[in-house]
C-alpha cells in the first residue's frame, strides 16, 4: 500500500513539474508599455472620487478629449451667467462630445480641468488604457474617505452600501450638488508620501472662515429630468451609457438597455495619445491624397455622316445667292447716290458749299454793294478836297467786269 502511495505521488510531482516548465516556456501576452502605477491613480483620483457617480463618469469621459475640454471652459468664461441646464441648452450648437457638453452646467468643474490640463489629458489616458483599475481606485478612496468618517449621507447627497461598494447619488436627481475637499484630509492620513495627492485651492461660496468639516457644499445646480447618460457599472468595471431621452445627448444607435461607452477618437480634434498603446488603438485617418488633375483633353469632333455634308451644302448654296443680291443692292445704291450730286452740282464749277460770291462772277447782295459804294465816295471826296482833280471813282468789286449796276446809263 505505501508502494502506491509512494508511486502515485512521484507521478503527480512529475506532471506539476511538467505543467509549470510548460507555462514558463509558453509566450505570455505583452503588457502595454506604460501602465499608470497604484501611487499614480490614487494621486490622480483622489480630489473627484467623492463626487456624485453620475456627474464623475461624465468626467472621466470628457477627460478623454482635453480639446474640447479647454475649449468648452473659455465657452464658460465668455457665459458666467449661465449654468446648469440653461448653459447646456445655450451651449447646444457647439459639436463638442456630450460628456464634454454637460459639463458645461458645472463651471467650476470645468475650469478646474481647464486650469489643471496636464492632470486632465493624464486621466483621461488612465481610463482609456485602465477603465477597471480607475474604478477599483475610486472604491478604494471611498473606502477610506468612510473609514474617516468623511463621507456620509446628508442633505445633499446619498451614500448606500452593496457589499463592499459604496455608491455616491444625488438626493434629487434634478439638483445636484457638487463637494469640494481637501485630499490631506478626507482621507485621514496620507500613505504616499511620494506621491501626494492633486488638489486646488477652495471655490469661492464654499469654505466659510472658522469652519473644518471634511467636504464643504455649494449651492446645488439645477438639471432637467434624465440630464445625466453615464452610469457605473461596477460589477463589471465599466462605464456604462444609459439611453435616456434628454437634449443633448443623441446616441447613433437606439438601444434600451446600458451599453459600455465607446471612445470616439474624432473628438480628439487631432491632440495625439501620450501613450504607444492608445495611438495603436486609435491610429489617426490617413490624409487623403489629392488627387492629381490631369490636363483635359482637346474635343475631337467627329468627321461629319454624309446627311450631314447634303445638308451644309445646301445651306452654303442658300446662302450664297442671298449675300451676291445684298452686294448688287448697294452698289445700286451707292450709283444712285453719286448720281444725285452730280446733277446738284452743275460741271465746271465747284460745289456749292465750297463757291465764293466774290470769286465766281456772282453779284453780291445789294446791301453789301450799297454800303461799299458809300464808303468809297467818302474816300474819293477826301481825296478830291486835297488833289481837287479827280472826280467820283466806282470801286465796286464788279466795277469794269460787267457788272449792271456799275454800267452807264443806256448801256445794256
Amino acid at each position: 500500500m505505501f508502494r502506491i502511495f509512494r508511486k502515485w505521488m512521484t507521478g503527480l510531482l512529475l506532471a506539476a513539474c511538467a505543467l509549470s516548465l510548460a507555462q514558463a516556456q509558453t509566450p505570455q501576452p505583452p503588457m502595454p508599455e506604460h501602465v499608470y502605477s497604484q501611487q499614480e491613480l490614487d494621486q490622480m483620483l483622489a480630489p473627484i472620487a467623492l463626487y456624485p457617480d453620475p456627474l464623475l463618469t461624465q468626467i472621466l469621459m470628457a477627460s478623454t478629449y482635453p480639446l474640447e475640454v479647454v475649449r468648452a471652459a473659455r465657452w464658460s468664461r465668455a457665459h458666467p451667467q449661465l449654468e446648469g441646464d440653461e448653459a447646456v441648452r445655450a451651449a447646444a450648437n457647439e459639436n463638442w462630445d456630450p460628456s464634454v457638453k454637460s459639463l458645461v452646467a458645472f463651471p467650476r468643474v470645468l475650469a478646474m480641468m481647464d486650469e489643471r490640463i496636464d492632470w486632465t489629458e493624464q486621466l483621461g489616458e488612465a481610463f482609456l488604457t485602465q477603465e477597471p483599475y480607475v474604478l477599483d481606485t475610486i472604491q478604494e478612496l471611498r473606502r477610506r474617505a468612510y473609514e474617516a468618517g468623511n463621507l456620509r449621507s446628508d442633505a445633499n447627497t446619498l451614500v448606500t452600501e452593496q457589499g463592499s461598494l459604496l455608491m455616491v447619488q444625488p438626493v434629487s436627481p434634478v439638483v445636484v450638488y457638487v463637494p469640494y475637499y481637501d485630499p490631506w484630509i478626507v482621507y485621514g492620513t496620507w500613505w504616499w508620501p511620494s506621491y501626494p495627492p492633486v488638489r486646488w485651492a477652495p471655490w469661492p461660496g464654499y469654505v466659510y472662515p472658522g469652519v473644518s468639516v471634511g467636504i464643504y457644499w455649494g449651492s446645488g445646480i439645477a438639471l432637467s429630468t434624465n440630464f445625466f447618460f453615464g452610469a457605473f457599472d461596477w460589477h463589471r468595471h465599466q462605464v456604462d451609457t444609459v439611453y435616456v431621452n434628454n437634449h443633448y445627448y443623441h446616441p447613433r444607435v437606439t438601444h434600451s438597455v446600458p451599453l459600455p461607452w465607446r471612445h470616439q477618437a474624432e473628438h480628439r480634434r487631432g491632440v495625439a495619445y501620450r501613450h504607444e498603446e492608445l495611438r495603436r488603438r486609435y491610429p489617426e485617418p490617413a490624409p487623403r491624397a489629392t488627387p492629381s488633375v490631369a490636363p483635359r483633353p482637346a474635343p475631337q469632333r467627329a468627321a461629319p455622316t454624309p446627311q450631314q455634308q447634303r445638308q451644309q451644302q445646301q445651306y452654303q448654296r442658300q446662302r450664297q445667292p442671298q449675300s451676291q443680291q445684298q452686294l448688287q443692292q448697294q452698289r445700286q445704291h451707292q450709283q444712285q447716290q453719286q448720281q444725285q450730286q452730280q446733277r446738284a452740282v452743275p460741271s465746271g464749277q465747284a460745289s456749292p458749299s465750297r463757291a465764293r460770291p466774290e470769286s465766281r462772277g456772282q453779284s453780291a447782295p445789294a446791301g453789301q454793294r450799297e454800303a461799299r459804294r458809300e464808303g468809297s465816295a467818302q474816300r474819293e471826296s477826301r481825296q478830291s478836297g486835297s488833289a481837287g482833280q479827280a472826280g467820283p471813282r466806282d470801286v465796286s468789286p464788279g466795277a469794269g467786269r460787267g457788272d449792271p449796276a456799275s454800267a452807264p446809263p443806256g448801256r445794256p
